[in-house]
């Protein structure tokens, strides 16, 4: 949910007025499409004013997934070795950059040679493709 803080908790760092992305976890994902929705100040994050709400729309569904695959299922910190497979979309994007944020060594696995600059291009340390070639797989389908 990307819009306009209305009210807030007493114990809230945020003010009537500011702009804000608000995820919907606590009631499982769903609820945000409405005017106005109520979320927990815990869920509730701060936008900069120089980053348009649009760009905010895919923070929840690639990030907060990475987020919680690197720290809470694997507790990634400096020094660690991380292998990204499916490396050149949205979630395997974000887990890079979060990786490498966190202080990790980035393996990143594509399924063709053609998607390997896209993990390059955000900061993977090594990228591997695994699929056959192009061409290999025209073939096979005919």
């Amino acid at each position: 949910v990307g819009g306009s803080q209305v009210e807030g908790g007493r114990m809230s760092a945020l003010q009537v007025g500011d702009r804000v992305l608000a995820t919907m976890l606590q009631h499982g994902g769903t609820g945000a499409m409405a005017q106005f929705v109520i979320a927990p100040t815990s869920c509730v994050y701060k936008v900069p004013s120089n980053l348009h709400l649009s760009k905010c729309s895919n923070i929840g569904r690639n990030y907060f997934a990475a987020y919680h695959s690197l720290k809470t299922i694997g507790s990634v910190g400096p020094g660690s070795l991380v292998l990204v497979d499916g490396a050149s979309g949205g979630v395997g994007m974000a887990t890079i950059e979060l990786a490498k944020a966190m202080g990790a060594k980035v393996i990143a696995g594509v399924s063709t040679a053609e998607k390997k600059q896209f993990p390059q291009s955000v900061g993977a340390d090594a990228v591997v493709s695994y699929g056959a070639p192009t061409k290999d797989k025209k073939q096979q389908k005919q």
